[in-house]
């Protein structure tokens, strides 16, 4: 079962969030926190449970293989809570 955040503003990393202001990192824009933005990617590894920083190197460890922290996974679960 999915996240009720997942690709929303609240669940976003790139969304600053100040008093009543979602503003997105990249667009500038004033969103609310349900909002969405055309920046935004659901399901990037930064994101994600199984993804970490190891000796300078991003790694899945899923897959226990080096990876982009703004790549897109199939195997990505906004619900999955390790």
């Amino acid at each position: 079962m999915s996240d009720e955040n997942y690709n929303k503003c609240r669940s976003c990393r790139f969304c600053i969030h100040a008093n009543e202001k979602w503003v997105c990192h990249f667009t500038g824009e004033n969103n609310g926190p349900d909002g969405s933005c055309a920046k935004y990617r659901p399901g990037h590894c930064e994101t994600c449970n199984f993804y970490s920083i190891e000796d300078g190197k991003e790694m899945c460890n899923m897959n226990s293989r080096e990876t982009f922290g703004l790549d897109v996974c199939s195997m990505y679960d906004p619900g999955y809570s390790g």
